[in-house]
C-alpha cells in the first residue's frame, strides 16, 4: 500500500531522530467526512500520552497541495500532514497555517492547544532520479492520454502509441512503469484500470513541468505593440492553434487577467510572426509550445481543462494556483 509505505519510513526516522514512537492505523468508514478525504489515523506518543491525527499521506508536496491541507487541517481535526519530502519553503508555507507535518527524515512541527514540538534538523532524503519510464517527457503523453479518458488504458498498444504521438515499443514500459508505482490493477483477465489517480496527477504534473513542457518549447515572442496585446481575445487561431495557460484560464472563469500569454501550435516562426503579430524575444510574455494531444476538447481554441490546470500549477504562482483550484473542480474533479 503506498500510504503505509511512506508512513513506516516516516516513523521509522521520526522515532530514530526524536524519540517519539508512531502507529498507524487504518480509517474504514471515517476516510471520508463531509467531502474531506483523508488516508488513514496516526497515533503518536506524546509526552507519554498517545494522541490521534487525521492523516493525508503524499511522497512531495507543491504550492497547489496547501489550499487542500488548509481545508483538511480546519475539517478533520486534529490533522496531520504526513510525507515523504516537503521543501524548506513549503514548511514555511504550513507552519504559516499551523498545518501540523511529518516528513521522511523524521522532521516534525506540530502546534496544538497541548503541544508545541518543532525539530527540523535533519537532513531531507537524497532526491532519487526518476527513471521510470512512464515519467519520461515520452511516457507523460501517455499518461496524459490515461488521464484524460481512463478509456484508452485498455485500448490495443497501436492504438494508444498513435494517439499519444508515441513509438509502439514505449507502451509496454509505460504500463510497467505504472504497475510498478502501483496506479493500475486489474479488473478482470481483460481490463485493468487507474487506482490513486489524484496522485497520479500530481506526479504527472510535477514531470510535466521538468520534462514534457520544456521540450515541446517553441520560443518567446512579444506582441508587435500594447493594442495587440489589450485585443489577444480577438486573434484569429486556426484549426491546431490553442490558448494555454492564463489565456485558457480567464477565458474558462473570466476570472484572470494574463500576464503571459501561452499558444500551443505547430506554425513556423514566420507564421506566428505573420498571423499573431508576434515578434522573436527571449524574455517576451508570449511563450509558444507544440500542442502534444491529438484531439479538441469541447470544439473550441483551449487546451485541454487538464494541460491549461498543470500549465497554472507549474508557475507556482497563488494568484494561478487559486484559480487552477476553480478549474480543477468546475472541469476535471470528476475524473479524479
Amino acid at each position: 500500500m503506498f500510504e503505509k509505505d511512506i508512513v513506516d519510513i516516516v516513523l521509522e526516522n521520526l522515532e530514530k531522530n526524536t524519540g517519539i514512537k508512531g502507529t498507524w492505523k487504518e480509517l474504514g468508514a471515517e476516510t471520508e467526512h463531509k467531502g474531506l478525504v483523508v488516508d488513514g489515523k496516526l497515533e503518536l506518543i506524546l509526552n507519554g500520552h498517545p494522541t490521534e491525527f487525521y492523516v493525508e499521506v503524499k511522497r512531495e508536496i507543491r504550492r497547489h497541495h496547501i489550499q487542500q491541507l488548509i481545508r483538511l487541517n480546519q475539517g478533520r481535526h486534529p490533522f496531520l500532514l504526513v510525507a515523504e519530502r516537503i521543501y524548506p519553503k513549503l514548511k514555511e508555507d504550513l507552519r504559516r497555517e499551523k498545518i501540523p507535518w511529518l516528513d521522511g527524515a523524521g522532521n516534525i512541527y506540530i502546534e496544538t492547544a497541548d503541544h508545541f514540538i518543532w525539530i527540523d534538523r535533519n537532513e531531507a532524503l537524497p532526491e532519487k532520479r526518476n527513471t521510470n519510464r512512464a515519467f519520461t517527457k515520452t511516457g507523460l503523453k501517455v499518461v496524459f492520454l490515461f488521464l484524460h479518458d481512463e478509456d484508452w488504458l485498455n485500448r490495443t498498444h497501436r492504438e494508444i502509441a498513435d494517439a499519444a504521438g508515441v513509438a509502439l515499443g514505449n507502451i509496454p514500459k509505460v504500463f510497467d512503469g505504472l504497475r510498478d508505482q502501483r496506479f493500475i490493477i486489474p479488473v478482470d483477465k481483460k481490463k485493468i484500470k487507474l487506482i490513486r489517480k489524484r496522485e497520479l496527477l500530481d506526479q504527472w504534473i510535477t514531470a510535466y513541468g521538468k520534462e514534457l513542457k520544456p521540450n515541446t518549447h517553441a520560443g518567446n515572442f512579444v506582441f508587435f505593440n500594447r493594442d495587440d496585446e489589450r485585443t489577444w481575445r480577438k486573434m484569429k487561431f486556426q484549426e491546431n492553434d490553442f490558448w494555454g495557460g492564463e489565456p485558457a484560464a480567464d477565458l474558462l472563469t473570466d476570472m484572470l487577467k494574463p500576464q503571459v500569454y501561452t499558444i500551443y501550435t505547430d506554425k513556423t516562426r514566420a507564421e506566428l510572426m505573420n498571423q499573431f503579430r508576434l515578434k522573436p524575444d527571449p524574455d517576451g510574455n508570449v511563450e509558444v509550445y507544440k500542442p502534444f494531444w491529438d484531439f479538441k476538447e469541447n470544439g473550441n481554441h483551449l487546451a485541454p481543462a487538464l494541460v491549461v490546470y498543470a500549465d497554472l500549477i507549474i508557475t507556482q504562482d497563488e494568484r494561478n494556483t487559486n484559480i487552477a483550484q476553480n478549474i480543477y473542480e468546475k472541469f476535471l474533479q470528476d475524473r479524479f
